[in-house]
């Protein structure tokens, strides 16, 4: 398995994830997104070029030679003036737009997400309305409370990509954002169960989708201590994206 990040925005960054079978030619890219925060358009870099946004995006998407998927951690839906006129909605509707080429598994749009801390910054309800109009899927293991009209959230999905199984579990981080909905505590026993009914199902690889970080100091990670301490997740998790 080979992994490479690029940054697309401060906010908005892309890692690309290749996951294939040693015996066999087919491959898997999964794309990952986190901090949208409604950045949508290019911004000036350190040097003042313009950098990132959902049209690089698309170009980097276009130029793809094997079959994709796209994933996002959260926090899109708040954060500058066109998330927070939109109540988040525009985010949606570009993240179904995304990818709109035949190496996308979904043909368009993003497979799944995760709901971040600032998502509901518009209110649980709002969320929920908002996130009925995502095409893929919403994952999350500790989300409670949540109405989403048409759809359900799941601790974690199966998916049959390009003939792999890959098994996709989601994490929400706790924070001001989260208003209006419960984020119920899962302590390493639960981690435990949930990871060896996943390894039951035998996928081919284990993605754990998290608003979650091991690196940022202002807000320690909320599942490095647990995931640390759960026999099965060295063995069963073989990406972490956060």
């Amino acid at each position: 398995m080979s992994f490479h990040t690029k940054v697309l925005l401060q906010t908005l960054s892309l890692a690309v994830c290749f996951v294939w079978q040693p015996l066999f030619a087919e491959k898997l890219a999964v794309y990952h997104t986190s901090d949208i925060h409604g950045y949508y358009f290019s911004r000036a870099d350190k040097s003042g070029q313009p950098t990132g946004g959902f049209a690089v995006l698309e170009n980097v998407l276009l130029k793809e030679t094997e079959p994709f998927v796209l994933l996002d951690s959260g926090d899109f839906s708040s954060g500058n003036k066109e998330a927070n006129a939109s109540d988040g909605r525009y985010s949606i509707e570009l993240m179904n737009a995304a990818g709109k080429t035949p190496k996308n598994v979904l043909g368009q749009g993003y497979s799944a997400l995760a709901i971040g801390n600032h998502d509901s910054d518009f209110g649980a309800e709002t969320l929920g309305q908002m996130l009925s109009g995502f095409n893929g899927e919403v994952i999350s293991v500790n989300v409670e409370g949540l109405q989403i009209p048409g759809k359900q959230i799941f601790p974690y999905k199966i998916f049959n990509w390009n003939g792999k199984k890959i098994a996709v579990i989601g994490f929400s981080m706790d924070g001001p954002g989260m208003s209006g909905m419960e984020l119920k505590k899962r302590c390493s026993a639960d981690w435990d169960k949930l990871l060896q009914e996943v390894q039951a199902q035998k996928p081919d690889t284990v993605l754990l989708l998290a608003r979650d970080s091991v690196a940022d100091p202002r807000k320690p990670s909320q599942l490095l201590d647990i995931l640390t301490q759960t026999p099965s997740a060295q063995t069963v998790i073989d990406v972490f994206f956060g």
